[in-house]
């Protein structure tokens, strides 16, 4: 029999077996490298990926072995078959820079995570091999690609000094600067150093507002709200109120129910009560919004109408508690949870903390990966000329067990937003219940005193038509809204983003 293929990856190494039996539909003579070569240059793709798997399975000649399986790669990714061409690619780019063909084979990863938007697997590749002398022979901005993806890898490892030195290297003439100094500013407010972050965010937006395209307006909104949260986190309340009013596209809707908070902190209570009552129309699990309801009344000594939008905070923050925490108590693989998110809860849980889920754009990007996963799939099932072949079989055991690696980190992912979610709420409800004491305790002080706290909705400073003076505030705002890391994601590919 002939040798299989030298090098392949070790985490799929059950398919090398397979490598020892021909292709079925080969022919009884072996394909020769000149015709597959023919084939490829005359875009007879399916042809090409047909032959000169059958060369890397059983050429004896090394070096025609990895002609073919650089071709072989080049190939499925012009055929869209990105995910085994990343495969193929990843292969000989492990032997190192001694092979002939390490360039093209970083080149093909490269093109490989842009088209699939890839998170992990790419970036993984690239940070595990990572090899100074060969990456100085590509392309400036190749360079930064790969110093840009190590960078945000190493930032969601929470490996933050990696994260900060490979970002910091991503050159201000490339496509990577803008994402690079965004990820630097949370690296930033990691630290504590929020005046720092704010800078780098700043910088963020420049470069995304003299760019163009998907990427560069998807930088702009986030960079423009992390600016807000980090400008209300220096107790800046009337730049951050700024910033979040410049907020526009998806996450404008974010923007305004935060900016309520920044105008509650500067006082500007009528702003604060009307941007939370929008937040609060038609969604059942706007329980910190109802909070900041009750929270606005409660400081205006309007003691009936806090407690009554404390109440309903409660009351919200209880059925979507239970519901949530009744669920993450069974125990289901990561896949199945990231499933009912997909399918926005399917009864088992709260449809508008899965819609919640949808809204982050790492979720986004994970949803289209999984489904481009199945589009391959399809495609090699559909391939006429593979049907029933060893290729066919091979390439679909790749993509399946990428599929199935996906889910699993989808799942787990999910479930995180789904936990922080449950605690997020339980904390809400926290904060509307002292609320809720306060403003019943204050109601019964001035009885005693013969005052009486306005029983309607419309705001009005009822503190300030009395002698009484009003009980404590109850709660921090800054403890509820601030965070000291954002968790808000929007690049496709970290994204934190």
């Amino acid at each position: 029999m002939s040798p299989p293929a030298r090098h392949l990856r070790s985490h799929i190494t059950a398919l090398v077996t397979v490598w020892l039996v021909l292709p079925a539909l080969a022919a009884a003579q072996p394909f020769d490298l000149a015709h597959a070569l023919a084939d490829y240059k005359a875009d007879r793709l399916e042809q090409a990926i047909v032959a000169f798997f059958d060369i890397l399975a059983n050429d004896m000649n090394p070096d025609h072995r990895d002609q073919a399986e650089i071709y072989l790669a080049e190939s499925l990714r012009k055929w869209d078959l990105v995910v085994p061409a990343t495969f193929y690619y990843s292969d000989l780019f492990k032997v190192g820079h001694t092979n002939r063909y390490y360039l093209n084979t970083v080149e093909g990863l490269l093109r490989a995570q842009q088209t699939l938007r890839d998170p992990f697997w790419v970036p993984t590749i690239l940070n595990e091999h990572f090899d100074p002398v060969g990456f100085g022979e590509l392309e400036p901005e190749q360079v930064a690609q790969i110093n840009y993806l190590i960078g945000e890898l190493s930032y969601r490892q929470r490996k933050n000094r990696d994260a900060r030195m490979f970002l910091e290297y991503v050159a201000p003439e490339s496509g990577y600067h803008g994402r690079a100094l965004y990820l630097l500013g949370l690296l930033a407010v990691r630290a504590g150093e929020l005046g720092i972050a704010y800078d780098r965010f700043a910088a963020a937006h420049a470069v995304a507002t003299a760019a163009q395209g998907a990427d560069a307006t998807r930088l702009r909104e986030a960079s423009r709200l992390a600016m807000a949260r980090t400008a209300y986190g220096l107790g800046r309340f009337e730049q951050a109120g700024k910033d979040y009013a410049a907020v526009s596209g998806m996450l404008a809707p974010t923007a305004k129910q935060e900016a309520a908070w920044a105008a509650f902190r500067r006082g500007d209570y009528p702003a604060a009560l009307a941007a939370s009552r929008a937040a609060v129309a038609g969604d059942p699990a706007a329980v910190e919004a109802q909070g900041l309801v009750a929270l606005t009344h409660f400081v205006n000594c309007m003691w009936p109408a806090a407690e009554r939008a404390a109440s309903d905070a409660i009351a919200r923050a209880d059925s979507m508690t239970a519901a949530l925490a009744s669920y993450l108590a069974k125990e289901r693989p990561p896949e199945v949870i990231y499933s009912h998110v997909v399918g926005l809860g399917q009864g088992l849980m709260p449809t508008a903390l899965a819609r919640r889920v949808h809204l982050h754009q790492r979720f986004q990007g994970l949803r289209d990966l999984v489904a481009k996963l199945y589009v391959e799939e399809y495609q090699v099932a559909s391939a006429p000329l593979w049907k029933g072949s060893r290729l066919a079989e091979d390439l679909t055991t790749i993509i399946r067990r990428q599929r199935e690696t996906t889910d699993r980190y989808a799942g787990m992912y999910v479930k995180r937003l789904l936990e922080d979610e449950l605690q997020l709420l339980q904390q809400q409800k926290k904060l509307a219940a002292a609320i809720a004491k306060e403003a019943r305790a204050a109601a019964a002080l001035w009885r005693e005193r013969n005052l009486t706290a306005p029983s309607g909705d419309d705001l009005v400073d009822a503190c300030g038509t009395t002698s009484a003076s009003p009980p404590p505030q109850s709660g921090k705002p800054s403890q509820v809204m601030l965070r000291q890391d954002f968790t808000f994601e929007l690049l496709a590919s970290d994204a934190p983003l």
